[in-house]
């Protein structure tokens, strides 16, 4: 364990968040998948569905897909928190622009070899857990579970943009992660913010609806009156599985793996623990294909 405190609060109207934020704007697009985008918007015989299944393995597109569906552009009557509702509203031809705006912009996921496999093990991991939030969204039917894939999709969302804020702060990071402190101890200590924060200041710029920034706030205890709690909690549960697939690994005592918050605003029981996790780790491993 470390030996010196890391800073643990973020004062209001922090600089360094809006410094992380200025760069939301050019979040980074996976090469392959702007160029199934361009295949498929210049196909008359393409549809809503094979662009769907393309955007979604991707956070960056997908955040950006919402966002732009939720602008005041469209003053739309509710909030999209779909991607397949966000592709009705913007339409095959602002897909195919806004791919070609943020291939150009940065085509590869990091400015070094080891900047793109640590943003590519985000990207893995945000997918595995998209899956699995989905999963279990629709065996337990606590929210819908389109909402839970978003959310546990750009759950880590701010770990990208902490990277893209500064080159090689985020090495300093893996430094103090090595050393055994907490990803979010690590991050306030080298950029004054944690990926959370931006995770979920970054969302609330780009207009996302309440459900969708409750999944992102994975990592504290939501309001159990609140009714996008759910959301909240299958992130948090989600993100521990993924991490085991990571690990391609499967822990024989789970009973400290899961946040206890996550089971009471739920309403299970510590025996559901094991099946809800053998659930999660089937859906992604059947939703393998997604990554070819």
């Amino acid at each position: 364990m470390p030996a010196q405190p890391l800073p643990t609060s973020n004062p209001p109207g922090n600089p360094q968040l809006a410094k992380v934020l200025s760069q939301a704007r050019n979040l980074a697009v996976m090469p392959q998948v702007v160029f199934q985008i361009m295949e498929l918007t210049g196909s008359d015989a393409s549809s809503a569905a094979a662009l769907e299944k393309v955007i979604q393995v991707d956070p960056g597109f997908s955040a950006r897909i919402l966002a732009q569906a939720n602008s005041a552009h469209f003053a739309l009557p509710r909030r999209v928190t779909s991607i397949r509702d966000a592709l009705l509203f913007v339409g095959f031809r602002s897909v195919r622009e806004l791919a070609m705006t943020v291939g150009v912009y940065d085509m590869f996921l990091g400015r070094n070899d080891r900047g793109s496999l640590r943003r590519r093990t985000w990207w893995r991991h945000s997918l595995d857990s998209a899956v699995c939030a989905k999963a279990l969204a629709q065996h337990l039917g606590c929210c819908p579970p389109e909402e839970a894939y978003t959310g546990a999709l750009l759950h880590l969302i701010g770990k990208t943009l902490l990277d893209r804020s500064e080159a090689g702060g985020y090495g300093k990071v893996d430094l103090l992660t090595a050393k055994g402190y907490p990803d979010c101890l690590a991050e306030r200590a080298v950029f004054g913010v944690d990926h959370e924060e931006v995770s979920s200041a970054a969302c609330r710029d780009w207009g996302f609806p309440e459900q969708l920034l409750q999944g992102v706030e994975y990592l504290h205890r939501p309001d159990p009156e609140h009714e996008a709690a759910p959301h909240r909690c299958l992130t948090a549960i989600s993100n521990r599985i993924a991490s085991l697939v990571m690990e391609q690994s499967r822990a024989d005592d789970e009973s400290g793996m899961w946040p206890d918050w996550c089971l009471e605003a739920l309403g299970l029981s510590q025996d559901d623990r094991a099946g809800l996790t053998d659930r999660g780790l089937q859906a992604v491993s059947q939703a393998n294909h997604l990554l070819r």
